[in-house]
């Protein structure tokens, strides 16, 4: 069975949960003693109108319109994509043609959503690494056409005003991405892709920033291979005085969540699941050395056994070598 990280299962719990909570399961009954779904939607919001979902929408519909025009010093070049807290956009520094990537703020957006994007602020103001992007500023203005380009957002002044932050872009596509279209990771990707993640994550450390959401979608490849970390509005921060240790234990989260991005790849691979073992746990459901089932259980299960992120990276080196 493919893997599922202990986030998704979480989330299938709560939604199975609810289900059941809304006396939609007959539980083996007959039909005529099941409820009458069609008088319980109240029980889905998801189902019914948001207003908040139509502001989102609307909002994606005029951000799409400014593609093409100008905030600041930068030119909009697409959009991204829409996220937790406002609208990616890929852009290009007017003055030396830098790629950027600008995310853009609703200033009118609760105070969760403000101290997230400041959160972001500082934890790319704290690292200095080939694969973290690097924060460049703020962009506080409105936009402007560019040549005979008709804005249409220019149009309403009450959604002419932009406000974002600014970093450099990184390359590659998500892993994410590169599973959802079926890529199969060699091992040889695996050890390239987990030694560079490690050794990402322990700068961040060593920064005294702890990233709080490692997942597929947030690490990014190449076609060099070069791998990126990206998304830091869940970052947290830590006293950097700690023992290393200490350290190790206070960086958990990251920690599972470089294992579950191995496991990920690792499962991308269909020869590597255990027919006369399938549907069991990852560790008796994959075909993979002692060495490396050893190194994934102890990172997900006695995270104890490990000093510190040097030890974590060189025992990862030892179980993943290109022929492990």
């Amino acid at each position: 069975m493919p893997f599922r990280s202990k986030r998704e299962i979480s989330i299938d719990d709560e939604r199975e949960n609810a289900f059941r909570e809304s006396g939609a399961f007959s539980d083996g009954r007959s039909d005529a003693h099941a409820p009458d779904l069609s008088l319980r939607t109240a029980d889905f919001p998801r189902l019914r109108f948001s207003s908040s979902r139509a502001a989102r929408f609307l909002t994606a519909f005029f951000d799409r319109c400014i593609v093409g025009c100008d905030a600041g010093e930068y030119r909009l070049e697409s959009v991204l994509g829409q996220g937790r807290y406002g609208t990616s956009f890929s852009g290009i520094r007017r003055a030396d043609g830098m790629e950027v990537v600008i995310k853009k703020i609703d200033r009118a957006e609760s105070t969760s959503v403000r101290e997230a994007v400041w959160t972001e602020c500082a934890a790319l103001s704290l690292l200095d690494h080939r694969g973290i992007a690097r924060w460049l500023g703020i962009v506080n203005g409105r936009v402007t056409t560019c040549g005979s380009r008709v804005c249409v957002r220019a149009l309403l002044p009450r959604h002419a005003a932009f406000y974002g932050i600014v970093q450099s872009r990184c390359p590659g596509k998500s892993l994410h991405l590169l599973l959802c279209e079926g890529h199969v990771f060699s091992m040889d990707e695996i050890a390239s892709i987990g030694a560079s993640l490690i050794e990402t994550v322990a700068h961040c450390v060593s920064r005294g920033v702890l990233h709080g959401d490692i997942r597929p979608a947030n690490v990014l490849v190449d076609e060099q291979g070069r791998v990126s970390l990206v998304d830091f509005g869940l970052a947290r921060f830590f006293d950097r005085s700690l023992a290393e240790s200490a350290v190790f234990t206070c960086a958990a989260d990251d920690v599972d969540g470089i294992v579950e991005t191995l496991l990920f790849l690792l499962y991308s691979d269909r020869a590597r699941i255990r027919a006369d073992r399938s549907g069991r746990p990852w560790f008796e459901e994959l075909a993979i050395s002692e060495r490396q089932r050893s190194f994934l259980h102890d990172a997900f299960f006695r995270k104890e056994s490990f000093d510190s992120f040097e030890e974590f990276g060189s025992r990862f080196a030892a179980a993943f070598s290109f022929r492990s």
